[in-house]
């Protein structure tokens, strides 16, 4: 009669492991698709969810995001059309508004992750090239000049215009034609402002924040409300390039285009790109 209830406990234990295998298998199953769904893994927050986490992430940033003070519902009729390039993002934050967290004394921190997005196997960068100058309006070399940081109308995310000087270009918009020397403002996803006292930081590791007085490749896209430039954001992640004397790097932690380099000689990717530009696109 043990004998019989130690094998019988023994099956119970065995069969309960078997469920708790297969409900987080198919936890995992559903996690995974709403990645690859979205693009995107996830919204990390430490008044949503982990905090250590976000501080790792922050801390991979190349120098500290100083805080642009804000008012909760003041903004220029400018940042309000910029403001709305960025709605995308109320989706991954589910909505909530950032200064809405759980804690009305620290900090907001909110990461968006890089999701399981399919890249082709047999990758090719002079066709990366030639597809993203085709589809950018501009792209240029140009050193920034100063940032400032502001939510979205929504408050579901942050977004950051810059003030660029213009050094090199190398493909035109013949909507609104470039010069060097010129200034032009380029605006991006995240940024980190100062609202009621409070620190509210938002990053996204496909475009990652622009460092004041660094050079940087950039291909864009012309916002005609504004006259101004966005971020031209390829299918495989953001098209921005920091330059640092000989070596170009990504401003993004998504694998395309340098794999797991993430940087190469800048003269010749340089070449590459002036390449692209003059080998002209297909419709």
């Amino acid at each position: 009669m043990k004998k019989r209830k130690t094998v019988t406990t023994l099956l119970l234990g065995l069969a309960v492991l078997a469920l708790a295998s297969l409900v987080t298998a198919q936890i995992a199953g559903f996690q995974r698709k709403t990645q690859a769904a979205s693009g995107k893994t996830c919204v990390v927050s430490n008044a949503f969810r982990s905090p250590n986490r976000l501080r790792q992430q922050a801390a991979r940033q190349q120098q500290p995001e100083e805080a642009t003070v804000v008012q909760e519902g003041v903004m220029t009729d400018r940042q309000r059309k910029h403001g709305k390039l960025f709605k995308r993002y109320g989706v991954l934050t589910g909505g909530k508004k950032l200064k809405d967290s759980n804690s009305q004394s620290s900090d907001v921190n909110v990461a968006i992750e890089i999701g399981d997005r399919p890249l082709p196997r047999n990758f090719d960068l002079n066709t990366y090239l030639r597809d993203n100058a085709c589809k950018a309006d501009a792209i240029v070399v140009g050193t920034v000049n100063s940032k400032a940081s502001q939510l979205t109308e929504d408050g579901t995310f942050t977004f950051t215009e810059y003030d660029v000087t213009v050094e090199e270009v190398l493909k035109d918009n013949s909507k609104s034609p470039l010069a060097a020397n010129s200034s032009i403002t380029v605006t991006r996803a995240v940024g980190v402002v100062q609202l009621n006292g409070r620190t509210i930081r938002a990053f996204d590791r496909s475009e990652k924040p622009l460092e004041t007085a660094g050079r940087f490749l950039l291909f864009l896209q012309y916002i005609p409300d504004t006259s101004d430039y966005k971020s031209y954001v390829s299918d495989t992640g953001d098209a921005s390039f920091r330059l640092r004397r000989d070596k170009l790097f990504q401003v993004s932690d998504e694998i395309r285009p340098f794999g797991e380099a993430h940087d190469v000689d800048a003269t010749s990717f340089l070449t590459q790109v002036r390449s692209a530009v003059l080998s002209g696109c297909s419709n």
